[in-house]
């Protein structure tokens, strides 16, 4: 976090630590997440799916070009700020990477077969998740495993 300086990701001002805690003074963000604003709003409208699509893809490429993959893009990480701009938050998975990488983190419903398989991923799997959120905002629902709450029933609806 301290590495990006961005309007549409949260601001990292300070770390904090004792012996037992990490603590992150970070930006305040007024509004509400995309999880709880699209719930609302139901099916998204072209306009208001292709304003947050595309601001989504500015932040991927914002940190893609630095070498960070964020690695869960999910709606309950992107807030809604009171100007109903999008800025992701909840950096506890994201890394620096050349390449590849190996580990298997995110959230199933969003992961990509690339991550899911443990072949090894790159940047594209932010774009997949990105992908899965713009199918939600169209069509309601998630494409893969919707009704499953079992991780490894939604990995085999993903692959």
């Amino acid at each position: 976090m301290l590495e990006m300086n961005h309007e549409m990701i949260i601001g990292l001002f300070n770390t904090y630590k004792n012996e037992n805690y990490v603590f992150l003074l970070t930006e305040y963000v007024r509004g509400m997440d995309l999880f709880d604003a699209i719930r609302e709003l139901d099916l998204l409208e072209d306009d208001a799916a292709k304003f947050y699509t595309i601001g989504l893809m500015c932040i991927l490429e914002y940190m893609h070009d630095r070498g960070i993959i964020y690695r869960d893009l999910k709606p309950e990480n992107v807030m809604i700020d009171h100007e109903g701009y999008p800025k992701l938050i909840d950096f506890g998975t994201a890394k620096f990477i050349k390449g590849r990488t190996f580990t298997i983190v995110g959230t199933p419903h969003y992961m990509a077969p690339d991550t899911i398989s443990g072949k090894g991923y790159g940047f594209s799997a932010d774009y997949w998740s990105l992908g899965v959120i713009l199918y939600e905002f169209m069509c309601g629902g998630l494409p893969f495993g919707n009704d499953e709450s079992d991780p490894y029933m939604v990995y085999d609806c993903v692959l």
